[in-house]
């Protein structure tokens, strides 16, 4: 592509305008030329050349053949936290120690570890007489033996109705009584206790009655008794021991 100018009218014979002959289409046109210079010195600046160091001189940028400019990194210091080669190395010390201090899952865990801890507490758990059923921290427990006591009331004295294991208490969970005779019928926590319920029949009356909320005994080996002021009446408890 050769060079050529265009004549600027006035001043004397003209200035010339530096141009570049290009064909368009079926016209010969031209094409200003612009040349970068330096404003501090009018040196010329070759576009080519994208950066300047420190002295003010202008550099040419290296690029790879994907024309990705290549940057030598003279300076990268990390911030104090970010994850370094040591910093790796102090967490996996750390996780090895988290390692060792827990235990193994076994029936003989490393001494001094969590879960050989956990297995001295556990195993120094002692449970007190009659509550050797895991989880019986209510009276009211399914899953202890149901117990049924009957009885038929023929005289007006004060008769025992459960007499519970030893070291246990009972524990009423139904009552059932018929009574011939219209009269009472008076229920005792221990022979000549505490009276803790009383019942009012008619003749050939009786009840039924479903504890909502189970009557414990107050103390353990005491007896449950009934007493009828008119004979006979019949009782059916119902309950389990603890």
């Amino acid at each position: 592509m050769a060079e050529s100018y265009v004549r600027v009218p006035t001043d004397s014979t003209g200035k010339k305008l530096r141009t570049v002959e290009r064909t368009v289409g079926a016209n010969v046109v031209h094409e200003e030329l612009i040349q970068v210079v330096n404003p501090a010195d009018g040196v010329a600046i070759d576009p080519r050349d994208s950066f300047s160091g420190a002295d003010d001189v202008a550099k040419k940028a290296l690029v790879d053949a994907d024309r990705h400019p290549q940057v030598d990194v003279l300076s990268s210091a990390l911030p104090s936290e970010a994850a370094t080669e040591a910093k790796q190395d102090t967490g996996n010390t750390f996780l090895n120690n988290i390692d060792t201090k827990v235990g193994e899952v076994s029936a003989t865990p490393t001494a001094n570890t969590i879960l050989a801890r956990l297995k001295d507490l556990l195993t120094g758990i002692v449970l007190a007489a009659g509550t050797n059923v895991i989880g019986a921290v209510k009276t009211d427990i399914v899953n202890y033996t149901t117990i049924r006591k009957y009885v038929a009331l023929t005289e007006t004295a004060e008769t025992a109705v459960w007499t519970p294991t030893a070291g246990k208490k009972f524990v009423i969970t139904d009552i059932h009584i018929s009574a011939d005779a219209a009269g009472t019928c008076t229920l005792r926590d221990g022979t000549a206790g505490t009276t803790f319920m009383t019942f009012s029949f008619a003749a050939n009356g009786g009840c039924v009655s479903n504890l909502r909320t189970p009557i414990e005994s107050a103390a353990v080996d005491n007896v449950l008794t009934a007493q009828a002021s008119a004979i006979t009446q019949y009782i059916l408890v119902t309950g389990y021991e603890i």
